[in-house]
């Protein structure tokens, strides 16, 4: 049974399956991330100030944050 997405999962809860474009073309799977490194996924809305807000304190860190080859 898959819980509503109008709010955080919950810690061990699976994911649905997302599939997206990176900017650089790249397709990147959740599914591929599984059990090999931390993944972090964010639904924002393109109208939240609060949502706004958050991605401009990740900038700064984004480097830190991105996937090491």
């Amino acid at each position: 049974m898959s819980a509503p997405m109008n709010g955080a999962l919950l810690t061990r809860q699976l994911i649905p399956p997302v599939t997206v474009r990176t900017a650089e073309g790249r397709i990147v799977r959740a599914w591929d991330y599984k059990q090999k490194r931390n993944l972090v996924i964010a639904f924002l809305r393109a109208d939240c100030a609060r949502c706004e807000s958050w991605l401009a304190q990740l900038a700064p860190i984004s480097h830190s944050l991105a996937e090491v080859k």
